[in-house]
């Protein structure tokens, strides 16, 4: 399965995509790697080369998503959006399709 159909609550996939664009950010701030992505990619205009980074790079974030929402758990922030956060990542466990290791997960 291509990373980019990663088996991920709707949460985590919006975290991971967040991430990937800062991802893309940073790497394409240095002029050689984005000149040479445009280069691959010559009919595509700036936002056009993003999007198709992004698209095609998010599933690689998910596990940093999920350690990302994991981690906020334990910060300062609404009660509220904590219950969200928590119960995102209870229904994500639940989704075992193209992880590395089931066993882990199931028991």
């Amino acid at each position: 399965m291509s990373k980019s159909g990663a088996h991920c609550h709707k949460l985590v996939k919006e975290t991971a995509i967040e991430m990937a664009h800062e991802c893309y950010a940073t790497l394409m701030h240095r002029n050689d790697w984005y000149w040479d992505w445009q280069a691959a990619h010559p009919n595509m205009g700036p936002k056009a080369l993003e999007q198709f980074w992004v698209d095609k790079k998010w599933g690689e974030f998910v596990e940093g998503a999920r350690a990302t929402l994991a981690g906020m758990l334990n910060s300062p922030i609404d009660e509220e959006l904590k219950m969200q956060i928590y119960n995102a990542l209870c229904l994500d466990q639940t989704l075992v399709r193209g992880r590395l290791d089931k066993q882990i997960i199931l028991g």
